[in-house]
């Protein structure tokens, strides 16, 4: 099989995880994962073994452009890992194969996301990643605009009222002071 990124390497038996079969990519250390031997290694294993790499940050490369699925020639769909992130994961939904760019199985192993490869693929998931990234993006709104001392007391004022016990109240309350 060759590689999906670099149309023309031969993919070679590679060792991401013990008892993981994957292939790689010599080249540009992309890595072909088939998610039926995915699913039976994640059965098989009692638990994950620990993210190894320590505090540092994991450097991970990722392919804009779109990726032809090597088995079927069908176009592969990019999901988003997730808002902490700008890495995608490509997946042939017919061969049921996925595509990781280099590095990216680290940052999953980093993220403690390699257990849950399938999930980030699902539409739950993805609605969550848009979530927090739009959230992410309202909140550097109003910073930008408030300053960082703003944020900090807006947040603390919310922390306060989503643990009050007169949430309900207290929303209805400045409803009717703010006239909204």
């Amino acid at each position: 099989m060759n590689c999906y990124s670099c149309e023309g390497w031969r993919l070679r038996p590679i060792r991401l995880e013990h008892g993981l079969p994957a292939r790689g990519c010599h080249r540009c250390g992309g890595v072909h994962i088939d998610l039926l031997a995915y699913r039976s290694w994640l059965e098989s294993m009692p638990e994950l073994p620990e993210d190894t790499g320590g505090d540092a940050p994991v450097e991970a490369s990722d392919n804009a452009k779109a990726l032809v699925c090597q088995r079927c020639s069908r176009v592969m769909v990019k999901y988003r890992v997730s808002s902490d992130t700008d890495n995608f994961i490509d997946l042939c939904a017919a061969c049921d194969d996925v595509w990781l760019d280099e590095g990216e199985w680290r940052l999953l192993r980093s993220l403690h996301l390699a257990g849950h490869l399938t999930q980030i693929m699902t539409e739950p998931w993805q609605r969550h990643v848009r979530a927090e990234t739009a959230a992410r993006v309202r909140a550097s709104a109003f910073e930008s605009t408030r300053g960082a001392e703003g944020v900090m007391r807006l947040d603390e004022f919310l922390d306060w009222l989503v643990d009050h016990l007169a949430r309900d109240e207290a929303l209805k309350y400045m409803r009717q002071r703010l006239s909204i």
